[in-house]
């Protein structure tokens, strides 16, 4: 039994290597209850699991349907026997997570409404498992025992998965979406301006560009923390990589929350000069990995279009266009026909309908109504398979006025607790600046049901929320030092 807790994480990424060579959903199932009997049997294991998980979950679901829930499995094996153990009202400080009975009372108007508007007890769950899987991570990390080197890991965990991933989505770039994915995605039928964009493992390129912000934040820090000419070399290539990677994703909304996170965070710590390595490996990405890929797909897009007729609407040179035509009337003019303007304002319409408790969860542009239907849809006029990218809309539309006053009570009271349970201005900093992406973020896309982002922020929450952990890792000046 020591040897399967010593090897666990091993063996949870064998299982799910695993699943993708017996491509058949029983085994999927039977490698998923597998994996989480480890996470059960070793903690730290299976919560690791959960980061090479998430980030390839969408590619490996597709491959083996069976795959499917094996992270939520993962994450209740570690959070049951945690709240047993510490007994909620019992050995655990239950002030730290005042702020989470506000998105229970959140969930609970939104799923009144819901009834109220004819959801069915599937959808509903799904939509319930959409907000409330991930949100164990803060009770379950808040409540294990952590070390600086433990998180150090971590952060190389992140930062090895998204090189991974920026490897896979050059060379989906570069081919043009004929390598390394599956036939069914290369199938697409994509937009011209969505054709230039990677989609990677991940399969959005915004939950994508979110993922590469949350690795090229962590090389950096190890970047900082590991003052060795081979550590620094190999960190500052990888952040090279990985946002170059991420600028390939063409994601204008995560650009614009990074960007105005990372000037909030260094004029709050008043130490400009620490923004250095950023800039410069920001410089290096855009000069030795976005250019070069841009310019070895166009070669590649008119080979093709010289060979192949099927290939002659391939949009070679467009790319830099999606930021450059960020706020073109041309943009907004489309946005407000079919895209986000569009939604909000017909979110804004269902609204003044329903004011009060809203029309419920998995009724309007959410996870759950992209496997079923919404019954106010036809009502409405609103087509199947809309999502709304932006969270803020779908609270208000979903659960009224009720519903976003008790979610912005769960806001703030998430705030109060970070600044009174949490030890460090460094680590509180950089949560703020966290949480400044994902406010931002959160008016282009659906940031609660973002598996990547939600694992991450939920974590984050959790850990400073820890009494028991060592401390934030903070910079190291001695020879040999830092963490991992």
């Amino acid at each position: 039994m020591q040897i399967v807790k010593k090897y666990a994480f091993v063996m949870q990424i064998v299982f799910l290597l695993g699943s993708l060579v017996f491509q058949r959903a029983w085994a999927g199932y039977g490698l998923s209850a597998a994996i989480f009997l480890l996470a059960f049997l070793n903690r730290k294991a299976g919560f690791y699991f959960l980061f090479v998980y998430f980030s390839v979950r969408p590619f490996v679901i597709e491959l083996n349907p069976g795959m499917k829930f094996a992270g939520d499995l993962a994450i209740l094996a570690l959070f049951f026997p945690l709240f047993y153990q510490k007994g909620w009202g019992r050995n655990a400080d239950c002030r730290r997570y005042r702020f989470i009975g506000y998105f229970l009372a959140f969930s609970f108007i939104g799923s009144l409404a819901a009834f109220l508007s004819g959801v069915d007890i599937f959808a509903l769950f799904f939509q319930w498992r959409a907000y409330w899987i991930a949100l164990l991570l803060v009770f379950i990390v808040a409540e294990m025992k952590w070390t600086k080197k433990e998180i150090g890991n971590l952060l190389l965990l992140t930062v090895g998965m998204a090189d991974l991933l920026a490897v896979c989505g050059l060379v989906e770039k570069i081919s043009w979406r004929t390598l390394l994915l599956p036939e069914s995605w290369q199938n697409w039928q994509l937009s011209g301006t969505n054709r230039i964009r990677i989609y990677g493992l991940l399969a959005n390129p915004n939950v994508l560009a979110g993922y590469f912000v949350i690795a090229f934040v962590s090389a950096i820090a190890l970047l900082r923390r590991n003052p060795s000419a081979k550590s620094r070399w190999f960190f500052m290539g990888s952040a090279a990589l990985i946002f170059g990677a991420f600028l390939l994703t063409y994601s204008r909304g995560t650009m614009i929350a990074f960007l105005l996170a990372a000037v909030f965070y260094y004029a709050a710590k008043r130490e400009f000069s620490a923004a250095k390595p950023v800039l410069l490996s920001a410089l290096s990405a855009v000069l030795l990995v976005y250019l070069p890929a841009v310019a070895l797909a166009d070669m590649v897009g008119k080979n093709f279009m010289e060979g192949n007729g099927s290939f002659r609407e391939m949009p070679v040179g467009e790319g830099g266009k999606r930021y450059s035509d960020l706020l073109s009337g041309e943009m907004i003019e489309e946005s407000a026909q079919w895209g986000r303007i569009y939604i909000v304002k017909k979110g804004l319409e269902i609204f003044m309908d329903h004011p009060w408790i809203g029309t419920g969860f998995a009724t309007f542009g959410d996870s759950a109504t992209l496997v079923r239907s919404s019954p106010i849809y036809e009502k409405y006029r609103l087509s199947e398979g809309i999502y709304t990218d932006n969270q803020y809309i779908q609270i208000v539309v979903q659960s009224g006025l009720a519903g976003t006053a008790c979610f912005s009570l769960f806001v703030f009271g998430m705030l109060r607790a970070v600044r009174r349970y949490a030890g460090g201005r460094e680590a509180r900093l950089l949560f703020y600046a966290f949480f400044a992406m994902a406010a931002i973020g959160s008016a282009f896309y659906n940031m609660l049901e973002d598996k990547i982002f939600t694992l991450y922020f939920y974590s984050f929450l959790g850990y400073l929320l820890n009494r028991r952990k060592t401390g934030f890792p903070e910079r190291r000046e001695a020879k040999g030092s830092g963490i991992g």
